[in-house]
């Protein structure tokens, strides 16, 4: 890395895209929430990525978005950093909110491509990723692509402009475009790092120079996810393959029923949190209920609800 302002290399590894889990009335159940804080940080995650889209952040009013990062940050306590999801749709949006996770402690913050209005990519970096740097200097940012979510647009034009841009040290890859994921390494890998944000393709995306990913399957195995990781980095390629391919089912049900639906299905069926989401998320049913059910079992996990 030549570019990258300081600290940014704290976030590498395997980090969790955290579920935000609630009570019956709606409000934030707490209590699970720094549980679950805790489960990732026993478990050997790395970084903890609260209010992302699968902690279901599009649905959250500012106050409550803001309230559940400053929690995080509480319960992690310096123990791993927090890299905060803040993007929005609206610049004047993201920016507020990111300016709120630097002054609430967090160590980051991850920025999704605007949705549903899907700007041209040119705007998309200038309107959207340049204005929010602006409004936070020397605070580290991760770009997060998307497009099974909002629809957005990428070629090598927006890393090669964000490698520009001090703030930003990476960028979030949910596609399985490898040819662009390898470009971008290769091309601006020394000034902006690369996440997987396919749990499938982890491996390959280590193998190709990423630095680590932001997993959704991390929040009910945080320690195989890890391990995955921790194994290609030492070294010890062919334990890493074989940790990944016995993740496969766990990495496709998570999505079975949509995100985070089936994560939060799951982490159900373990006891972690209760059965609420953000309406229209729900949880599993039927069917897609009982293929997560059953690909817990084969991983050993045990259902504590049903």
């Amino acid at each position: 890395m030549a570019n990258l302002i300081d600290g940014a290399d704290k976030f590498q590894g395997a980090m969790v895209a955290s579920i935000t889990p609630f009570n019956r009335n709606g409000s934030v159940d707490y209590k699970a929430l720094e549980e679950l804080v805790e489960f990732f940080i026993r478990k050997g995650i790395n970084v903890i990525v609260p209010c992302g889209t699968t902690g279901e952040s599009s649905g959250m009013s500012h106050d409550v978005h803001g309230r559940v990062i400053e929690k995080v940050v509480e319960y992690a306590n310096g123990r791993v950093p927090v890299l905060a999801g803040t993007g929005s749709n609206i610049t004047k949006e993201a920016m507020k909110r990111t300016r709120h996770a630097r002054d609430a402690g967090a160590d980051g913050a991850l920025l999704v491509e605007p949705y549903y209005n899907r700007p041209q990519e040119s705007n998309v970096v200038g309107l959207y990723y340049q204005q929010i740097a602006l409004e936070v200097p020397g605070f580290p940012l991760v770009a997060y692509h998307v497009p099974s979510r909002t629809g957005g647009r990428i070629s090598i034009y927006t890393p090669l402009q964000l490698a520009g841009i001090p703030e930003f040290v990476g960028i979030k890859f949910a596609n399985s475009n490898l040819d662009l994921a390898r470009d971008i390494i290769e091309k601006v890998g020394d000034d902006l790092m690369l996440f997987s944000g396919e749990d499938g393709l982890n491996l390959k995306f280590y193998e190709m120079g990423a630095k680590g990913a932001i997993s959704v399957t991390a929040n009910v195995v945080p320690d195989l996810v890890a391990d995955v990781y921790n194994m290609y980095s030492l070294g010890n390629h062919q334990e890493a393959e074989s940790l990944q391919l016995r993740l496969h089912e766990l990495n496709t049900t998570m999505f079975v029923s949509g995100n985070p639906d089936s994560v939060k299905t799951a982490l159900y069926m373990m006891g972690l949190i209760k059965p609420y989401a953000i309406a229209p998320v729900g949880f599993a049913e039927g069917a897609e209920k009982q293929t997560i059910k059953e690909a817990l079992e084969r991983m050993k996990i045990p259902i504590i609800n049903e």
